[in-house]
């Protein structure tokens, strides 16, 4: 003899518990005073929180508010470390529910936003997607136990310039378990099987009752075209069809670049992007909340830009004043007065600046960045350039010079081989 409680429909149900997280991505970034990014793995958070409130529409559909997070934090060095972090996410949406006596089974698709704090790195927030399902079973009055929900969780993130630092895509699972507390309904006890024909009398047979149709909206979205140059756009056609002739509304959103809709077109913009892959997201809801979502993938193929000619403007030679060996003497100064015109002609090129040293010459590095130093305080202090328009490097060859590089707006010198100065700690360790 068993006995349970009747599936009502409530107003309001609200789940707290436990979440663990599992990433499933690696995150890369720059860390402070480096060139090169460092990389670590986002591995499993077992410290984590989650809440939702979902207020029911019918009986077996409802909107659903979903918030959680997770941390974790170990040693290490700075590179270790950068795989140490938060992770937190707050979405909305649908939740699909089939109430029964004994369980409530459930699943559901959220959008929001996804903040991803890395320790040795900035945090970042960016578009997520959360799409999974759970498992509730009645075991009071208002009161479910949730043993498991179990969620793909979708973002992007980066944490540095997208030519140097690849992107930390988030491609995770998240697991939770709580209690789910259950307001505004009423759920009538079920007398056990073996009593009801003592307790319940007969009752006449109700009258038929006929359905009325529930509207099915079908969605077919496209990219034309669906793959571009990085910079370009794309139009997003959405082909959304209604099986009750109702009227429908269309929302797109994209993780990279920027999103125009007009009604069953979007276009999507990609102006400043690298090559990747942008995802847009289409949704179309009818006048009674019925919707289709789909995702189209834009590919986005890198622009081969010219590489300019080396040894451009020339070079200030320091050979002649060994007491003063990184000195800006007058013969150098006429020569970057040139430089100066020619900045002044083009105000939107910029200038490398490259310091040599010989290999005769004691702490060859200190010097040849000094040389590119006092070349470009000359620039900045005496003649007015903006200091953003210089870059100073130092090079390994046998002589002793600064070599000028004009670059051109829009084209990419090739500094292969070269190391980049660091004016700051240079300065104040001479």
């Amino acid at each position: 003899m068993s006995a349970g409680y009747a599936a009502e429909t409530p107003r309001v149900e609200i789940f707290g518990g436990y979440s663990y997280l599992y990433p499933n991505t690696v995150t890369s970034g720059l860390l402070p005073s480096g060139i090169l990014p460092v990389s670590s793995c986002l591995c499993a958070m077992t410290k984590g929180a989650g809440a939702s409130i979902t207020i029911p529409i019918t009986r077996w559909v409802g909107g659903t508010i979903d918030a959680s997070g997770h941390w974790d934090g170990k040693s290490g060095t700075p590179a270790q470390r950068a795989g140490n972090g938060d992770a937190y996410n707050i979405a909305a949406g649908p939740q699909f529910l089939l109430r029964t006596r004994h369980i409530t089974p459930f699943a559901e698709v959220l959008f929001g936003v996804d903040r991803l704090s890395p320790s040795e790195f900035h945090q970042d927030t960016a578009f997520g997607l959360i799409a999974g399902g759970g498992l509730d079973i009645p075991v009071a009055h208002h009161i479910s136990v949730r043993p498991v929900q179990a969620d793909f969780v979708y973002s992007n993130h980066r944490f540095g310039p997208s030519p140097t630092v690849p992107a930390s895509n988030l491609r995770g699972l998240r697991i939770q378990a709580g209690v789910v507390f259950s307001f505004g309904g009423k759920a009538a006890f079920a007398a056990p099987a073996a009593l009801a024909p003592a307790m319940v009398a007969p009752i006449a047979a109700p009258a038929p009752v006929i359905a009325a149709p529930v509207d099915v909206v079908t969605l077919a979205a496209t990219a034309v075209p669906a793959q571009i140059n990085a910079g370009e756009s794309s139009t997003i056609a959405a082909n959304g069809v209604s099986s009750l002739g109702r009227p429908l509304t269309f929302t797109y959103a994209a993780n990279e670049g920027t999103i125009a809709a007009n009604g069953s077109t979007a276009l999507l913009t990609t102006a400043g992007l690298g090559a990747g892959t942008a995802l847009v997201t289409v949704h179309v809801v009818d006048d009674l909340g019925h919707g289709a979502t789909q995702t189209v993938p834009v590919l986005l193929t890198a622009v081969v830009v010219p590489v300019i000619p080396f040894n451009d403007l020339g070079a200030i030679l320091f050979g002649r004043d060994l007491r003063r060996p990184t000195r800006i003497d007058n013969e150098a100064k006429a020569f970057l007065d040139h430089v100066t015109l020619a900045l002044q002609h083009d105000s939107g090129a910029t200038v490398d600046l490259i310091g040599y040293a010989a290999k005769s010459e004691r702490d060859g590095v200190a010097v040849a960045s000094l040389r590119a130093i006092h070349a470009k305080a000359y620039l900045v202090e005496d003649k007015g350039i903006d200091p953003s328009r210089i870059s100073l490097y130092t090079g390994q060859d046998d002589s002793k010079r600064v070599e000028v590089i004009m670059i051109p707006a829009g084209v990419v010198y090739d500094t292969y081989g070269l190391v980049r100065v660091n004016e700051k700690e240079r300065r104040q360790n001479n």
